[in-house]
């Protein structure tokens, strides 16, 4: 609906959030772009961030396994993070949110 008001020039009221007008501009998404779309996950993952939750998420790492053709691949979520996402993790990994596929 928005496409095809912009592309027929046609003014809409609608408001977006700082969040999407980052990700339209190719801009990297913070954890601080969170906070005003859905403040209980902001808290969480701040709190996250902020404590060690080795505990709670035993040997959790920045990884994904996918299946690719029947075959099981460990895929790093973060290009060259795939270490320990309990305490020591970067601070750059914990503030920084992926939008993709």
């Amino acid at each position: 609906l928005c496409g095809l008001a912009l592309y027929w020039a046609q003014p809409i009221g609608v408001h977006f959030t700082s969040s999407l007008y980052k990700l339209m501009l190719g801009e990297d998404l913070m954890l601080s772009d969170l906070e005003p779309v859905d403040r209980e996950l902001f808290n969480s993952l701040s709190w996250m961030g902020q404590n060690d939750v080795e505990d709670v998420f035993p040997g959790v790492t920045f990884t994904a396994d996918r299946d690719m053709f029947g075959e099981t691949r460990t895929v790093d979520l973060i290009p060259g993070a795939g270490m320990d996402a309990g305490n020591g993790r970067p601070a750059a990994h914990t503030g920084r949110l992926s939008c993709g596929a």
